[in-house]
Parts: C-alpha cells; sequence; structure tokens
C-alpha cells in the first residue's frame, strides 16, 4: 500500500514538472530525430514536442540547467554514490545503455543577451560547471538540444517538485570560478559544436565576417556574395563523411550571407548616414511650421513686451519663448525728455570736438532744418555718442510706431530715426 501511494505521489510530481516544462519551452525550438538522420529543424512547440530530442532553453535566457552523463547506470551512481548532490527536477534516461540527462529547473530564468548582467551569466555557468564536474557529466555538451522528456522513447523521473534558486544549487557546490570561461571566449571556441549544421555554420561564418570587406570593394551586388558564400560551404561540407544535402547547405549559406551583408561596418554606417539625412530632414520641415510664431515672439520682445505676456499671445509655452529669444537683447526706449537730453550731449561733444564755432553753428541750423515740428516728428542722433546706439521711442500720445528709416546727409555724420505721426 505504501509503494502504491508513492508510485501515485512519484506520477503527480512528474506531470507536474512536465507541465511547467511545456510551459518554458521555446515557441518555436530546435528539435530532431537524430543528428546523423536528419539534421536539426525549427519547429512550433505543438509538432517539436513529437521529436525524442528538442531545445529546453530560449535563446535569451536560460531556465535550465542541463548535464549530460555519458556513463552507464548514471541514475544508479548518484541513488548511491553521490546522494548528497542536489536532486535533479527530471532525469531523462536511455533504456538500452543507462546513460542521462539530468535537469535543474531554476526558479528565475538567468538573461543571456547583450545587455544583461555578466555577473549572473558567469554565476550561471559556474554551477553549471560545477554540477558537471561532480556528476562527471560531460565538458564539451553545449546544452543546445536535449532528450525530450516527454518523448515515450526515454524513461522518464522526477525527484523534486519545486524549482530551484541558483544560490540554493550553489550552496551545495564548490564553486571554481578559475574553471568558468569567459563568455565571448565560449561562443566563438571551437569546441562549442552541436553537429554537422554547427560546425559547417561557425566555420564558414569567420571567413565570410573577412572577406565581406574585400567583397564590398569590388562593387559586385548580393547574388554573387551569396554564390561565394555557398562555395564555402560546399567546400567544408565535402569533408564530412556523411556530408549534408544541398538544400541544407543552401539554408546554411542563405543565412551567413544575409546577415554578414547587412552587418557588416560599412552597410552600418550607410544605415547610420540614411537616418541622419531622415532626422535633418524631418527637422527642417517641422521647424518650418513656427517659423512665423517665431518671428513674432522676436518682434515683440524687442518691443518690450514681457516673456509671459507673449507665451499668451502667441499661445505657447513660456519655455519656448525663452528659447526663440535666446541670445537677443531688447532694445533701450526713451522717452522725449532724455531724447532731447541725449541730443543735446551728443551735439555738444561734436561741437568741442569741431575746430571752429562757425561750422558748429552751421551742423545746429542745419539739424534744426531735418527737425520738422509741423508734422509732430522727433529727432534723435544716433552716431553722435556710442552710448546710444540703437535709439528708439517710446510710444507718445498721438504718435504711431512705424518703420524705422535711416537717413544720413552727405554733408551730415549724424544719422536720424524718425518716427512719422499717426
Amino acid at each position: 500500500m505504501r509503494a502504491l501511494n508513492n508510485q501515485q505521489q512519484n506520477n503527480e510530481s512528474l506531470n507536474t514538472v512536465l507541465k511547467r516544462f511545456y510551459e518554458n519551452l521555446p515557441s518555436k525550438p530546435y528539435c530532431t530525430n537524430g543528428f546523423e538522420l536528419e539534421g536539426l529543424k525549427i519547429n512550433r512547440k505543438i509538432e517539436a514536442v513529437k521529436k525524442p530530442y528538442i531545445q529546453y532553453n530560449h535563446p535569451m535566457w536560460k531556465k535550465y540547467i542541463i548535464i549530460d552523463i555519458d556513463l552507464p547506470g548514471a541514475v544508479v551512481e548518484w541513488l548511491y554514490e553521490k546522494s548528497h548532490l542536489p536532486a535533479p527536477n527530471i532525469i531523462i534516461e536511455n533504456k538500452d545503455n543507462g546513460r542521462a540527462h539530468f535537469i535543474y529547473e531554476l526558479m528565475d530564468a538567468v538573461s543571456f543577451t547583450e545587455k544583461s548582467s555578466i555577473k549572473a551569466q558567469q554565476y550561471y555557468s559556474a554551477v553549471e560547471r560545477a554540477l558537471t564536474r561532480e556528476l562527471e557529466g560531460d565538458e564539451r555538451y553545449t546544452g543546445l538540444i536535449s532528450k525530450n522528456p516527454l518523448s515515450n522513447q526515454w524513461r522518464v523521473s522526477s525527484f523534486k517538485t519545486e524549482p530551484y534558486h541558483l544560490k540554493d544549487l550553489a550552496s551545495k557546490l564548490e564553486l571554481n570560478p578559475v574553471n568558468v570561461r569567459p563568455l565571448e571566449k565560449a561562443q566563438n571556441d571551437d569546441d562549442v559544436i552541436c553537429g554537422r549544421n554547427d560546425e559547417v555554420f561557425h566555420s564558414v561564418r569567420r571567413l565570410a565576417y573577412k572577406d565581406v570587406r574585400e567583397f564590398r570593394n569590388s562593387g559586385r551586388v548580393f547574388t554573387h556574395w551569396f554564390n561565394h558564400v555557398l562555395s564555402l560551404v560546399k567546400e567544408k561540407n565535402s569533408n564530412f563523411i556523411n556530408p549534408l544535402d544541398y538544400k541544407e547547405c543552401c539554408h546554411i549559406a542563405k543565412s551567413i550571407s544575409n546577415y554578414t551583408f547587412k552587418h557588416d561596418q560599412k552597410c552600418y554606417e550607410q544605415f547610420v548616414e540614411r537616418q541622419r539625412a531622415k532626422g535633418s530632414n524631418g527637422g527642417k520641415k517641422k521647424s518650418a511650421k513656427y517659423e512665423a510664431v517665431r518671428i513674432a515672439a522676436k518682434k515683440l520682445f524687442r518691443m518690450g513686451v514681457k516673456l509671459l505676456d507673449i507665451a499668451e499671445k502667441l499661445k505657447i509655452s513660456y519655455r519656448t519663448v525663452l528659447r526663440y529669444t535666446k541670445g537677443l537683447a531688447k532694445l533701450k526706449l526713451l522717452d522725449f525728455n532724455e531724447i532731447n537730453k541725449s541730443r543735446t550731449l551728443a551735439l555738444a561733444k561734436k561741437s568741442m570736438e569741431r575746430s571752429g564755432m562757425h561750422k558748429s553753428s552751421e551742423r545746429s541750423e542745419g539739424i534744426k532744418m531735418l527737425c520738422d515740428t509741423s508734422q509732430n516728428q522727433v529727432l534723435a542722433p544716433s552716431r553722435a555718442c556710442p552710448a546710444f546706439l540703437g535709439i528708439f521711442l517710446k510710444n507718445p500720445k498721438g504718435l504711431k510706431l512705424e518703420i524705422l528709416n535711416i537717413d544720413k546727409r552727405e554733408d551730415s555724420e549724424v544719422s536720424f530715426y524718425y518716427c512719422g505721426s499717426s
């Protein structure tokens, strides 16, 4: 009776673990009936689970640690000799020779993207290598493809229902950081090979990275580049005792040629240049919509209107007004008394600089003639004194501020601003 209850509990535990396993699978994993039979294929999850070999982890993160043990009687060895080691969530055993895959499920997946934490990745690798060492697993095993626990071809069992935290596994192992290879080196290492497809792919892609630069300089098109890569794939494939078929070679060549042609440095620079040109043209077009508003804001600012009033009148934000008027100087507005005073000072200084009083008198008479009081015009010297360059008038009663014209007489060095009457 007790044995029957234990059997039922084991079945329930296994069903729970396998249900999570199916949910955690990638949507389109690698799968195969055998590496020598058909190679790796990508298929939908619902079809891939029918194959005896399947991809466990997502390319961007890892939810499982897989240990490949090629020793006969691997499960018995663990139960009686290495029971102090963490219990696997899933054990997938070959019915014929007793070789097995030990699967450890993680509570939190470890991200393996370029922007992910390097320390987390190294921690995962350290735990994986420690388990491999303690269980005497295959150190050359990459973990891409493993025995499918949902296939009837294997003997499947479960010894732990709940998934592990990495720290829980690490607490039962002796980690050795020295043995953890850098991720970049592991990805490019010649030992990281998973069948003929992988060997051809990794060998040819390295050659393609170098050849694509020389190829672009020759001015040839993509078709020529694909044919060149395909010839490299065929050459590498001819070294196998059982070579890949022509269709498989074409798939590998297409993958390598597409990637290298679109992602080399020159192509990237051309892409950046196109984006820069698009952004520049788009900015000019958008900027032209607000040109009239910018001109109006600058005009009001020069007339002495407050920034808040400008923003309210033009229906734009205060910060936009600040940006439009940055670097502009307000015009100094003077009333009639200030204008007369500045005119008197300017004329007095000019008179002192003149050698004779006669010229000064003639100059004063000329200035008076220019001031037409009948038209209610006001005269103001602009060049006589540097302190009053660019003098404008406050709008007095009865006067309308119009376009200011500068009149310079040939016999005079003084320029004047006129304000027409309303």
